[in-house]
Order: structure tokens, then sequence, then C-alpha cells
């Protein structure tokens, strides 16, 4: 089964479980974590179709994002 795990954080190195998840979740084959922060510097340069590449080809979608006054960070919203 191909899962596909997007994540964002706005200050991953202060955030001890979510970098060590992420770490994690990274050596597995049938895992592919796409860490927003890391791809995209800019907000503005959102790659949606290489996005949407990914979307189509997992069997199961995962979001990870710290949760802040019932929202997301901006970058997963985008």
């Amino acid at each position: 089964m191909e899962i596909l795990v997007i994540a964002t954080h706005p200050n991953i190195k202060e955030s001890r479980v979510n970098k060590v998840w992420i770490e994690n979740l990274k050596k597995e084959s049938n895992i592919t974590v796409r860490f927003l922060d890391e791809i995209y510097k800019d907000i503005k340069k959102i790659d949606i179709e290489k996005e949407k590449k990914f979307l189509e080809k997992a069997e199961r979608v995962v979001f990870q994002f710290p949760f802040y006054w019932y929202s997301m960070p901006a970058l997963m919203r985008e």
C-alpha cells in the first residue's frame, strides 16, 4: 500500500516528536513523505501539478501538522 504523508511544521527544529516521526517515516519503503517546509521555501512557488501526481499515486494520504486555533499552518492551506 502506497502511503503519502504531507507534513508541515513552522518550527520543526523545536518539535522533537514531529522531527523524529518524519525522519523514521522517510525510512519506510511504502511511505512517501512530502515535508512542505523543505520543498517549498517560497509559498508562492508551489508546484501544483507535481503535488497532484503524488496524491493520485497514493492509496492513503496522511496530513501531519501542528494543530493551533483549530486550523493548519498557512503552507498546508496553500
